[in-house]
């Protein structure tokens, strides 16, 4: 069973949580299939209830302590302490370590992270040698993504037949991003290709509100941007099949397409856009002439027009049409 550990929690102190915030951010990430996070002492300290149906982490620096949080389902520390109830944390940060994990095989479960520079080797081979010097011990693998490629890693860990990672929403706290690998997953391997996933945007909102930070509209599977679309054949061809063109629909995340005309587009991206608008217009002369104001203005503007814009010509064109808008 493959299991994503969501870190977000761990890494957000310095926000300024509100419980009702907490509570909602655990029932959107148990809603898209994530049943174990991971949270930090200041966050189990405002939770009040802990959340029915999730598994919960928390890194500890003192493992005799942990039975003053009761409810906590694993413990992590980095003090090589055995214990059912713990997960011993090993940072390597070079390829060149991973031979001290034999020294910890009789352990029940490590969480292995950093070795940001795997990409940069033969990743595969690596990561046999991490189960192998494990022997029997479970394996985490948390890495980090000082080179852009940490999500990249945590999905090959999980296709080269592993079961467990370690990751965190829009990837804070230089690891892996949770809704990247868990879209990777569903494309790759069909992991819950039946899960909704449309909850994310309103996960993204929280994120946003949280921290005060704008996540980038170019951000894979939650940016705003990412099925925005100008070109005229790409338009075209979306229309047509936008299997060809995206690896996934906009509706599994809860957006859509948004077809923007400009100084690519062709005549069917217009068609589109006054359907869009519902807007009928069944001469082709008028289509044309829309299509070269399009065109002109595109152009001038260095960009995709906006919908406000592009309604615009389709009224300058009515009206030297002596025509009214049929919707």
């Amino acid at each position: 069973m493959i299991r994503i550990i969501d870190s977000t929690l761990a890494m957000m102190d310095r926000f300024e949580w509100l419980p009702d915030q907490i509570a909602d951010f655990c029932s959107l990430m148990k809603s898209i299939g994530i049943l174990d996070l991971e949270i930090s002492e200041d966050i189990y300290g405002k939770m009040g209830e802990l959340p029915e149906g999730i598994r919960l982490y928390m890194m500890i620096g003192m493992p005799e302590k942990r039975h003053d949080y009761p409810g906590i389902y694993k413990f992590l520390h980095q003090k090589g302490i055995p214990g059912e109830d713990l997960i011993c944390q090993l940072q390597i940060n070079d390829i060149r370590e991973v031979i001290q994990i034999k020294s910890y095989q009789d352990y029940a479960c490590l969480r292995i992270k950093g070795l940001d520079d795997m990409i940069c080797h033969k990743y595969s081979g690596i990561m046999k040698n991490i189960k192998e010097n494990a022997g029997k011990a479970r394996i985490i693998f948390c890495p980090e993504n000082s080179f852009g490629c940490a999500t990249a890693l945590a999905v090959q860990w999980i296709l080269d037949g592993n079961n467990e990672i370690s990751t965190s929403f829009t990837g804070i706290g230089n690891r892996a991003a949770t809704e990247e690998v868990l879209m990777a997953l569903r494309i790759s391997s069909r992991y819950k290709v039946n899960q909704d996933l449309s909850p994310l945007i309103r996960l993204k909102e929280m994120f946003e509100d949280v921290t005060t930070e704008r996540v980038s509209p170019n951000k894979p599977v939650i940016g705003e941007a990412i099925f925005e679309f100008e070109a005229g054949v790409h338009v075209d061809g979306i229309i047509k099949n936008p299997s060809n063109f995206v690896p996934f629909l906009p509706e599994q995340v809860g957006r859509k397409f948004g077809i923007r005309v400009g100084k690519h587009s062709g005549k069917n991206a217009v068609i589109y856009k006054l359907g869009e608008a519902g807007i009928k217009m069944e001469e082709e002369k008028d289509i044309l002439a829309i299509l070269s104001e399009v065109k002109k203005q595109g152009s001038d503007l260095k960009r995709g027009l906006k919908d406000v814009e592009f309604l615009s010509i389709v009224n300058e064109v009515c009206a030297d049409e002596g025509k009214k808008m049929d919707s």
